[in-house]
């Protein structure tokens, strides 16, 4: 079965010479990771493609947050945000679990391929003659999961599965999850990133964020200088 794939990417690809747009979302790549980010023009909001925190725990990207210069302006996406990001690439069947009790639905298919080639992908197979293709990440704030009492958080999920087979013959599905399981927040999910967002103006230019670098380190090191010096006059 022709996969849709191929026709959706070469619409999104020459639709502008210099971005690709889908809905209210424009796709750009970041200029401190080098990696995909979409900007999605409803929410106002700047979205960091999972796959560059992919293979991190929740509490692991939260030191991030806190820490790391290159994520500066940037926090947790909420639950509602990613749907509606979901909305806004034109997926109409969120939380659906449609076909096989997971596999979403046919109706997904365009919308969840043109946000995963906007934002890339966190997981890629093929198997059995069916490819699968997922981008996953944690989403919203953690909480204390009532069953087993872990601090826990959900992991938001789009995925298309081309070529399954069915009665029907070989169909296309795609889900599209924003809670579509839970975890400990502590768990590295190798195949799961981080949703996160920032407003479109909270952003630094990538100079900002060098010079603010820059800066930290003088400041390390001329406090080090500092010490150095007062030690040795004692």
């Amino acid at each position: 079965m022709p996969s849709i794939r191929k026709w959706i990417v070469t619409a999104l690809l020459f639709g502008s010479s210099c971005t690709s747009s889908f809905a209210a979302l424009i796709s750009e790549t970041h200029a401190v990771f080098g990696q995909p980010a979409v900007v999605d023009t409803e929410q106002n909001l700047v979205w960091l493609s999972p796959s560059i925190t992919v293979g991190l725990s929740y509490s692991e990207v939260s030191n991030l947050l806190i820490a790391d210069t290159r994520f500066t302006g940037f926090r947790w996406a909420s639950v509602l945000e990613l749907e509606s990001l979901f909305t806004h690439a034109g997926i109409p069947d969120i939380n659906v679990p449609g076909y096989g009790a997971y596999y979403g639905t046919s109706g997904n298919v365009a919308g969840v391929i043109a946000l995963q080639s906007l934002l890339g992908t966190t997981y890629s197979v093929h198997s059995n003659g069916v490819r699968v293709a997922a981008t996953a990440g944690f989403v919203g704030t953690s909480f204390r999961n009532p069953i087993n009492r872990f601090e826990s958080v959900y992991i938001g999920d789009i995925t298309v599965r081309e070529d399954v087979l069915t009665t029907s013959g070989l169909v296309d599905f795609a889900s599209a999850s924003t809670t579509w399981s839970s975890i400990p927040i502590g768990t590295q999910v190798p195949n799961a990133g981080a949703w996160l967002v920032a407003s479109v103006s909270s952003v630094p230019e990538p100079s900002t964020v060098v010079m603010l670098a820059l800066g930290l380190a003088m400041l390390a090191s001329t406090r080090k200088s500092i010490g150095g010096s007062g030690s040795g006059k004692e």
